[in-house]
């Protein structure tokens, strides 16, 4: 295992690195749940869909929904589109310090001011 679900202040529960990850390293893989445009009528689940591409719509699932967001990330997310098992993976972009948090930047549609 390579992270823990940690409190993180000021944010709630996030992950943070149990050891020393390097950069472009695979972190986590969880499934996704690819949704299509009609679906985003309902404000609640469209508050936690993730726009990839431009082009599809998902929920991500499992530990990476604690993935807190950062301006200055220390990891990316990757969408595989499997017909059969689509995914996402986390992964990082520079070296990270055990016990880091994780983070990665929800992209320019995400209002963080409206949370606090």
């Amino acid at each position: 295992m390579k992270y823990e679900v940690s409190i993180i202040e000021g944010k709630g529960r996030g992950l943070k690195a149990l050891k020393r990850i390097l950069a472009d390293e695979i972190i986590l893989e969880n499934h996704i749940l690819v949704i299509s445009d009609i679906l985003l009528n309902d404000e609640i689940l469209r508050s936690h869909v993730m726009h990839y591409y431009g082009k599809q719509n998902c929920i991500m699932l499992g530990e990476t929904t604690l993935v807190n967001h950062d301006d200055n990330p220390n990891c990316e997310v990757l969408i595989v589109l499997d017909k059969k098992l689509p995914k996402v993976v986390l992964i990082a972009t520079r070296p990270i310090r055990k016990g880091e948090e994780l983070t990665i930047n929800y992209g320019p549609d995400y209002d963080y001011k409206r949370l606090k």
